[in-house]
């Protein structure tokens, strides 16, 4: 793993720095998307993920997901185009809690 000015860059990510975005390949073929920690960092508290639905087409430099923070509302941009084939049902669920909460 390489680190620059502090930060860890682990080897097996590949990193969109225009959309703050990391891509990794899987095993099987398929590729896993994420936004990067300077990324999040920057939203703040991430109170909503809404990535596209399982089948759905997604377009390089589009929208994969949209994420809500206290901060911004804004796409996370897909690195790579393809079609979804599993999203993170823990992170979708766990941030529609957080955006109930947060509105009761």
């Amino acid at each position: 793993m390489a680190t620059v000015k502090g930060c860890n860059i682990p080897d097996d990510l590949y990193y969109n720095v225009d959309n703050n975005v990391w891509a990794r390949r899987e095993a099987d073929g398929t590729v896993t998307l994420g936004m990067t920690t300077y990324a999040a960092a920057l939203a703040g508290q991430i109170v909503s993920c809404t990535p596209k639905k399982v089948g759905r087409s997604v377009e390089q430099n589009k929208s994969a997901a949209t994420v809500e923070s206290g901060k911004w509302v804004g796409p996370v941009k897909a690195p790579v185009a393809g079609a979804v084939v599993a999203v993170n049902e823990t992170l979708a669920a766990s941030s529609s809690a957080a955006r109930r909460s947060t509105r009761n």
